[in-house]
């Protein structure tokens, strides 16, 4: 894979990463002047869409860094010709790839909270239906399977916005499922790259990692590298911002 297809695919990650906020004024084109007497009601739906907004904006990124990563590998189709796309030849790869290998930590514990609190927005049958359609993909990429639901239907128009609940408080599944489908795209582009990578014999020195047994700190392959990507060596911040709490 040429140099600059990473980076593109660094520019979509960096422009995910940087979103520390968004302001959202749903009055601002609301010619009715709202609603009277709603006590309270339009606060709590403008406090849930900007969390909403801010989760969609970031995930809405990183699914961009994973086309272009999947559109410069060029992977192998998926041997059944019916089941053939993007997703489902890259889900193929993964499954492939990782039948011996150790699947990135924590990504059985975020499908798990992705089909949670996607059972309650985005339909329990339309999740459970394609959770059942992939799970022949086992762990190493249902999760990329199942979240694609939420693409599509954010692509289609389909997805729900959150509203508040019955007491009218700020509390919604949506974000939060959102920010689990971003950590679950995540590492499964880090598992993307690090069978892409793994047929590299180079060896070289990175940042993130550190090893006892490798005192040069250069003598150390890319694929082991990547496996501890979403991790610092620091106590007090074990986990980077590479999949953060919103």
């Amino acid at each position: 894979m040429e140099l600059g297809y990473w980076s593109d695919v660094s520019e979509w990650l960096m422009a995910g990463a940087s979103i520390e906020s968004v302001e959202v004024d749903s009055a601002k084109f609301d010619r009715s002047g709202g609603m009277c007497n709603d006590y309270g009601y339009g606060d709590a739906k403008d406090a849930l869409f900007k969390l909403f907004v801010q989760a969609f904006s970031v995930f809405s990124l990183v699914w961009g860094a994973l086309e272009a990563t999947l559109d410069a590998m060029n992977l192998p189709p998926h041997p059944d010709r019916a089941k053939r796309g993007k997703i489902s030849d890259a889900c193929y790869f993964l499954h492939k790839e990782f039948e011996s290998r150790t699947v990135c930590l924590g990504l059985k514990e975020e499908i798990e909270s992705f089909r949670r609190n996607a059972r309650e927005c985005l339909g329990f049958d339309r999740v459970e239906s394609r959770y059942l359609m992939g799970r022949d993909f086992g762990i190493p990429a249902i999760g990329l399977f199942i979240v694609y639901e939420l693409r599509n239907q954010f692509a289609h128009g389909s997805l729900v916005f959150p509203t508040p609940n019955e007491e009218y408080k700020p509390e919604s599944a949506h974000h939060s499922l959102v920010s689990h489908a971003t950590r679950i795209v995540l590492m499964q582009l880090q598992m993307l790259v690090i069978a892409h990578s793994n047929h590299s014999t180079d060896l070289g020195e990175y940042f993130w990692y550190e090893s006892e047994d490798d005192e040069d700190g250069c003598n150390t392959p890319l694929s082991v590298a990547l496996g501890t990507l979403q991790f610092s060596c620091s106590e007090e911040a074990p986990q980077l911002l590479l999949f953060p709490y919103w």
